[in-house]
């Protein structure tokens, strides 16, 4: 994986990973941990991707990566400087310590970049087959929560307890669609994206989400739980225009189903919300509901889209919205353009977003956008902003 950037030859350096290697060569959980890739990670997936794992030294102008090329390893910087250099000769620099250090250097495969170091180095190396797996084991279950990491306090919390023990049961009691997409549906099961929007109809996807708010939520007392759904429509509405907006620039992709992709991404929150208003004690303690929607509304929602009949591509969406590190098919999918609209929104209102290198992600990397930058997706923002703005008028007019 790696050679000496200076010399014609290439010296190629292993990592050990071999069990009885030195105790001190692999790191420890803090180590891991320190890296956002790793932070919600299991102790024991974490204890896994160590034994797997080394720490190494480098000094300045050794290549770490080449384009074209693959390795075993996924490097993170601890300390130290990296360059980074494209296909087209743009580069840029990388400090340990930093925000974008967070995460892997150069992760897709083959290699995209040329990565020299600009100064001795220490790294990380993480073996790539194992790095994957456990990502794979974190976002495989589709719609059952068979693990939440949720700390003691949340698990003794009784709605918690029956929105978890729901989900993993797959016993769930859900709300049924409004009564105006029920209409559009018909009684045959929905089998396409396409099948769904010629049912609900262009004007029926506000429908859908609002319709079903106003039914199950807005019909309370408690003013905190209103304003609990007011700001979930805003958000939804934002990330379903700019998902319309973006689709219209990639082949393959059908505006009006993105936009509907974007619309439901946040439906299981609605779900959790409306349980929480039997528990009156928890609906005092915005906090306390928050960290419960941020637990389990993703796994919520993907069991309400499957159960309304949606097909995967948008019964996904709120699970994968947020998994960074999803590996997608080679064609680019909803979950990845719900992904990138909610990146996109956090790079506009964000001067500084603390989020991963967007040339790295996977799912972004099969939208086929190019050389992903927090600078060229705030140029893409820009250029999509009018559309956005119109697109937000109409989904938040009445």
């Amino acid at each position: 994986m790696f050679h000496r950037a200076h010399t014609p030859a290439q010296q190629t350096y292993d990592v050990p990973t071999d069990p009885r290697v030195a105790e001190d060569a692999h790191p420890g959980m803090d180590s891991l941990r320190r890296f956002k890739q790793f932070a919600s990670l299991s102790e024991e997936t974490l204890t896994e991707i160590a034994r797997h794992s080394a720490i190494r030294e480098f000094p300045a102008e050794e290549r770490l990566a080449q384009i074209g090329t693959s390795s075993q390893y996924a490097v993170y910087l601890i300390t130290g400087r990296l360059t980074i250099e494209s296909g087209n000769g743009a580069r840029r620099s990388l400090e340990g310590g930093s925000n974008e250090a967070g995460y892997a250097v150069s992760l897709l495969q083959p290699h995209r970049y040329n990565v020299t170091t600009t100064s001795p180095v220490q790294v990380l190396c993480v073996d790539r087959d194992v790095l994957q797996r456990c990502l794979n084991e974190q976002s495989s279950s589709a719609y059952v929560v068979e693990e939440v990491d949720a700390g003691a306090e949340l698990r003794e919390n009784l709605l918690f307890r029956e929105l978890y023990v729901g989900c993993q049961d797959d016993k769930l009691q859900l709300p049924s669609l409004p009564e105006i997409a029920v209409r559009y549906r018909g009684n045959d099961p929905v089998h396409t994206t396409s099948d769904a929007l010629v049912r609900l109809g262009w004007s029926t996807t506000r429908e859908l989400v609002t319709g079903f708010a106003m039914r199950e939520l807005f019909n309370t007392k408690s003013s905190t739980l209103k304003r609990h759904m007011q700001k979930l429509w805003r958000h939804s509405v934002d990330i379903a225009a700019t998902c319309f907006a973006i689709a219209g620039k990639i082949k393959d992709f059908e505006p009006e189903t993105a936009l509907l992709a974007g619309l439901l991404q946040n439906v299981g929150a609605i779900a959790v919300i409306a349980h929480a208003e039997k528990y009156p004690e928890i609906v005092q303690r915005p906090g306390e509901l928050e960290r419960i929607i941020v637990k389990l509304h993703a796994h919520v929602g993907s069991m309400m889209l499957r159960c309304w009949g949606f097909p995967d591509e948008v019964s996904l969406v709120p699970l994968s919205a947020t998994d960074y590190y999803r590996s997608p098919t080679t064609a680019p999918d909803y979950c990845g353009l719900v992904l990138f609209a909610n990146l996109l929104i956090r790079i506009r209102n964000d001067s500084n977003p603390d989020i991963p290198p967007l040339h790295e992600l996977p799912s972004l990397a099969a939208l086929g956008l190019g050389d992903l930058s927090v600078d060229s997706a705030r140029r893409l923002a820009e250029n999509t902003k009018q559309q956005v703005e119109k697109m937000r008028h109409l989904l938040s007019a009445g």
